[in-house]
């Protein structure tokens, strides 16, 4: 079965994909009630029935959008993200056995689409409790490495993780201690830029990962 594409518009935004049956390929004549259930409109989309495509689409696609968005936080990206859910819908109509509402079908589609989003680790850092001399003890040092080291870990165990960056490099200009006046040491250096454990612990977790690839 081909398919084409033709734009429509997307709340808030401009130009959208939406997908319909190219004129070579079969698909039911005739109209569309606005009234039919969502469910009938499934099974005359398995048909190949572009208008009650066009309909369900209509219905749903604002919705389907202020989820994506939710979770991608952004348009662009809920845009592409809404496009493919539909698409979905279209190749897949056939397989839709009635168990859930449609709606609920939709967001479940909605959902796996959302799962696939890329991952940024942005402006890390681990701040601690300090002692009253404002050095953390090696026990603290220690932790603040691990912590550092299971964000790490985890970014690296996401095919979809493509950045990680530190919220600078040293405690001389770490942000920190400005509002939190009790903590601070949140970065991989001193103020004299010598390293912490946590350096050494990001760098040896790179060089293990890279070499496992």
């Amino acid at each position: 079965m081909a398919l084409s594409l033709e734009t429509a518009t997307l709340p808030g935004s401009g130009r959208h994909p939406f997908v319909q049956l190219n004129p070579e390929a079969r698909h039911v004549e005739g109209s569309v009630p606005h009234t039919m259930p969502d469910g009938m409109l499934i099974s005359r989309i398995a048909t190949g029935d572009r208008l009650a495509m066009r309909l369900l689409y209509a219905r749903h696609h604002v919705r389907v959008f202020r989820f994506v968005l939710r979770v991608a936080r952004d348009r662009a990206m809920a845009e592409d993200l809404t496009s493919d859910v539909f698409l979905d819908v279209w190749r897949q109509a056939g397989r839709f056995e009635g168990r859930s509402a449609v709606t609920t079908w939709l967001l479940k589609i909605a959902h796996y689409k959302t799962l696939k989003l890329k991952v940024a680790i942005t402006e890390l850092d681990v701040r601690m409790d300090l002692p009253e001399s404002g050095v953390p003890t090696a026990e603290q040092l220690q932790t603040q490495a691990t912590y550092y080291k299971t964000v790490l870990d985890a970014c690296l165990a996401v095919d979809g993780c493509n950045s990680f960056t530190l919220w600078g490099f040293t405690d001389k200009y770490s942000w920190v201690p400005v509002f939190f006046p009790t903590e601070g040491a949140a970065t991989v250096m001193w103020d004299n830029f010598e390293r912490k454990p946590a350096y050494y612990t990001l760098r040896d977790t790179l060089a293990a990962a890279r070499c496992n690839r």
